[in-house]
């Protein structure tokens, strides 16, 4: 049976901060912004926030999953799977390609990069040089190219003090035909459908020329009549910012997957609150060698995806962190907990 699409009322909003300050108020703290932060007081007590990530993140393990090698040092240290790959400075380009070769299908992303930006995804000897482009115009360093995990769904796990306490799962941006539409028809439908989310009504699907060539390899364009029932890939990226779908999975997540993200937490010494990318086969079934990658991780996660799902049961994630929050800072309040809506 189909999930039932999130209605959520007109009147509500995706703020990171407004949201974080009203949960910290309701707590009976004082709250006021400065510029990008949000400050959080109780007394001469304070908590800063950049977002999501708290000023109890150590810097250094921001750094670490900043720096791509040195964040798959830490998966590494921490036993768990992860992509093979290799870093490649911009003047190896040659040997880049070499490897995308070895591969078969590669993931070609900036080696300090962030959101997805740059990124590509199935890439292939015939389309290596657009992925190297599209890498280098994030300024990055270096590039990283990882082996391609087949088969698999990307998922959001959300870590606070070292448990897990949200997963969305992320899918990348699609169109089903109905023998009707044009492709150009369907994805101003699907921009539609994401009005009414607070957190993805400001990102809607937009076709690129990256996305173009994808459209291409379907033998399609944007004046295409995909028949009925017949599924479109837009993307190969699950980016919510950029068109992707979100679904909380928190509910249905097999226990063993959300111990591998607080594995990579507890490694990352300092990380407070964390998001941690995680392929699998499938996130309800029990972590094996083969059927999962830790991907990355970050100090600064999207909040919205757990806040407003576009399917599955919503995660008041705001909460939990100012929960934690008025922990560490002394004041008391429980292990951190999935906050029921």
């Amino acid at each position: 049976m189909p999930i039932a699409l999130n209605w959520y009322d007109d009147g509500e909003e995706f703020d990171t901060k407004k949201l974080l300050a009203l949960e910290f108020q309701k707590l009976g703290l004082q709250t006021r912004v400065r510029g990008p932060l949000l400050i959080a007081s109780a007394g001469r007590e304070k908590c800063l926030l950049l977002e999501a990530e708290t000023c109890f993140t150590a810097l250094t393990a921001f750094r670490i999953l900043k720096d791509k090698r040195l964040a798959r040092a830490a998966f590494k240290r921490a036993g768990v799977s992860f992509a093979e790959g290799k870093v490649f400075k911009l003047s190896n380009k040659e040997s880049a390609r070499e490897k995308v070769i070895e591969f078969g299908k590669a993931v070609v992303k900036p080696f300090d990069g962030n959101k997805g930006r740059g990124v590509s995804v199935n890439v292939t000897a015939a389309t290596f040089d657009e992925a190297w482009n599209a890498a280098l115009q994030s300024l990055t360093s270096r590039i990283l190219v990882e082996k391609c995990f087949t088969g698999g769904s990307e998922a959001r796990y959300l870590v606070i003090d070292s448990q897990c306490v949200a997963v969305a799962k992320r899918v990348p941006p699609f169109l089903i035909g109905n023998g009707v539409d044009s492709v150009s028809q369907l994805i101003a439908a699907k921009n539609n459908s994401r009005l009414n989310n607070p957190h993805l009504r400001d990102r809607p699907i937009i076709i690129d020329d990256y996305r173009k060539l994808i459209l291409s390899s379907q033998k399609l364009d944007l004046s295409s009549i995909p028949g009925r029932g017949c599924k479109v890939t837009v993307d190969w990226k699950s980016n919510a910012s950029t068109g992707g779908e979100t679904t909380e999975i928190t509910d249905i997540v097999h226990p063993s997957m959300k111990r591998i993200a607080e594995r990579v937490a507890r490694t990352v010494q300092g990380l407070h609150v964390g998001g941690i990318d995680i392929l699998a086969l499938d996130h309800t079934s029990k972590a094996a060698a083969g059927n999962y990658i830790v991907i990355e991780a970050n100090t600064r996660p999207d909040l919205g995806i757990h806040l407003f799902p576009m399917f599955g049961r919503p995660v008041n994630v705001s909460k939990i962190i100012a929960e934690s929050c008025i922990k560490h800072m002394g004041l008391g309040g429980a292990k951190p907990h999935v906050a029921k809506t």
